[in-house]
């Protein structure tokens, strides 16, 4: 996706929608405020480069990536790895499920919203169960 602009602020912007994060869930991962995460993405601030490595890991690029930004590159996303739903943090689990949450609240009531998580995570649960039962040795 190209950015909206040269500058970190678009490509900050565009990745974090790109992502299907909100500002607030973004700053939250981040460790930071969400109005130090706004004013990132407005441009009206450059982060520190302790930030750098805050910025990077809700957008999930390579670390590096925003000093790459700021000299005139552009950032490499981690790509990702087919990964065992063992292997899958329950944070990275509860963070899926609130951008799922977040698109079917936009076609389901309530109700029904919280009927399909419920599903999905009894599925990722299930699945971790039968890895492990998989995994125990024969005795």
């Amino acid at each position: 996706m190209t950015a909206r602009t040269r500058g970190l602020d678009g490509y900050i912007t565009d990745r974090r929608r790109e992502l299907g994060l909100s500002q607030s869930r973004a700053a939250s991962l981040a460790g930071v405020s969400r109005t130090t995460w706004v004013a990132w993405e407005k441009g009206t601030a450059t982060p520190e480069d302790y930030n750098h490595v805050k910025i990077e890991r809700p957008l999930e690029w390579q670390p590096g990536s925003v000093e790459g930004i700021l000299t005139g590159g552009a950032p490499t996303v981690i790509p990702k790895k087919d990964r065992s739903p063992d292997e899958i943090s329950d944070e990275e689990v509860e963070d899926a499920l609130a951008v799922l949450r977040a698109g079917l609240k936009r076609l389901y009531p309530p109700d029904e919203v919280e009927r399909r998580i419920a599903r999905e995570r009894q599925e990722i649960a299930d699945a971790r169960a039968a890895r492990a039962r998989r995994q125990r040795p024969a005795g």
